[in-house]
């Protein structure tokens, strides 16, 4: 995985310190480990909105709901945000054993910035999703302000 050279991190860095807005998806953040093609090209995760953000602007009157794209297993610490999960079910053929859970939609202030952050959108057909497209509408308009 390429790295961003020290300039190029330090001015979003400072841009959302100062107030700015920063929004990433699956291919922008740097934030996410790929699994292997071979075992995520039928998977069905389920999007689980959490009850707690239920209210958010993002989130506000969405349900869960199903997708069939990549799942991935997202580097998270404690000040993130979660309004949605997505849901790993085990399959036979699996090297793991257990259902595993991750963050697929947070948000995260960032000095006097905010951060917003939707995993789902692999192909086209995800953002074509109407769930997908408005999350990420409100994302963007949420943390452009």
């Amino acid at each position: 995985m390429a790295s961003l050279p020290p300039a190029q991190f330090v001015a979003p860095t400072l841009t959302t310190s100062d107030g700015g807005g920063l929004s990433g998806s699956i291919t922008t953040t740097g934030m996410c480990r790929r699994r292997k093609a071979l075992n995520w090209a039928v998977l069905k995760p389920d999007v689980t909105t959490i009850p707690a953000a239920a209210d958010h602007p993002i989130t506000a009157g969405l349900g869960d709901f199903d997708l069939v794209t990549e799942q991935y297993w997202v580097l998270a610490d404690d000040y993130i945000d979660v309004l949605a999960t997505t849901t790993q079910k085990v399959r036979e053929w699996d090297p793991w054993h257990r259902e595993v859970t991750s963050p697929a939609v947070w948000t995260r202030q960032w000095g006097k910035g905010s951060i917003f952050v939707c995993t789902p959108g692999h192909r086209v057909e995800i953002l074509q999703d109407s769930n997908v497209r408005t999350i990420i509408e409100r994302g963007l308009l949420w943390a452009s302000r």
